[in-house]
This record gives C-alpha cells, sequence and structure tokens, in this order.
C-alpha cells in the first residue's frame, strides 16, 4: 500500500532531522537522494499534517525542522 511507503519515508526524514537538526529542503533531498522526488514531497505533506515539522519558507533557502 502507497500509505505505508509514504510513512517509511517520513520517518526517515524524521530522523534525518533528528540525527542533523535544522536543514536546508536542498540539503535534505540531496541527503535522501535514494527517495523518489514525488515520495519526498509527500513525506514532508505528511509530517506537517501531523504538526510534526517546521517548514520556514521565509528564509533563504527554504528549510525545514523538527517543531519543539
Amino acid at each position: 500500500m502507497y500509505q505505508n511507503e509514504i510513512g517509511k519515508a517520513a520517518g526517515e526524514i524524521w530522523r534525518h532531522l533528528d540525527k542533523n537538526g535544522t536543514i536546508s529542503l536542498e540539503n535534505a533531498k540531496k541527503a535522501l537522494k535514494k527517495m523518489n522526488p514525488d515520495l519526498f514531497q509527500q513525506a514532508l505533506g505528511w509530517l506537517a499534517r501531523e504538526d510534526k515539522i517546521d517548514i520556514n519558507t521565509s528564509a533563504k533557502p527554504a528549510t525545514i525542522s523538527k517543531k519543539s
């Protein structure tokens, strides 16, 4: 089921943020390069909807971080 893949990808992003802290979206994509770009975006959406991450689009470049 595709929903499980999105959940696993969200977990991978979450663990990466837990280990590395705030990171630019560009660097996150590079660090998780084996992840399909569409799946990456869907996983970010999942984490955002669950209120688990902050996405700072006013920063240049845009960054993501775990919610405190």
